[in-house]
């Protein structure tokens, strides 16, 4: 019973985390916990990304998908390599070819918006004995899959 009971408040110590969002949330893919888990992953190089809004809203959607890039002095800056507008449904399917095994990032945001704080956003908090991780403001990220000569006709 008393190692039951460990295991238990171990659980609770090391692996105590929450996802919130700003407004939209991402449903396909869901969101990685980046370092934990990694990304999540697709397996298409035209991937279907999916969200769904709280609020009571009619309109369109805008969307982008972002990499990681190094910058002056290794300071890495958010790169768009895709955009599209006015987005009638709460889905989107990526209309170029993503190259493999890279790190995406996304976002979208209702078309009546059009500041940079309007692009929907995550926070992730993990709590350990001894770590806190706290990664706030977040963009939605996938990893497109590993190279396969098999893959090369299903994109």
């Amino acid at each position: 019973m008393r190692i039951f009971q460990f295991f238990l408040l171990s659980l609770f110590l090391f692996i105590s985390g929450c996802t919130t969002f700003n407004s939209i949330r991402a449903v396909e893919p869901p969101v990685g916990f980046v370092g934990f888990n990694k990304e999540s992953k697709v397996n298409s190089l035209k991937p279907l990304l999916s969200w769904e809004n709280p609020e009571e809203y009619e309109g369109s959607y805008d969307l982008i998908v972002m990499i990681k890039e190094n910058f002056r002095f290794q300071m890495p800056f958010m790169k768009v390599i895709y955009a599209k507008n006015d987005i009638s449904s709460t889905e989107h399917r990526i209309e170029i070819p993503l190259n493999y095994e890279t790190n995406y990032y996304w976002s979208v945001r209702p078309s009546n918006k059009k500041t940079d704080d309007d692009w929907a956003r995550y926070n992730f908090y993990f709590i350990a004995l001894i770590v806190n991780v706290w990664m706030t403001n977040s963009f939605f990220s996938f990893t497109t899959p590993e190279f396969s000569p098999i893959a090369i006709n299903q994109n």
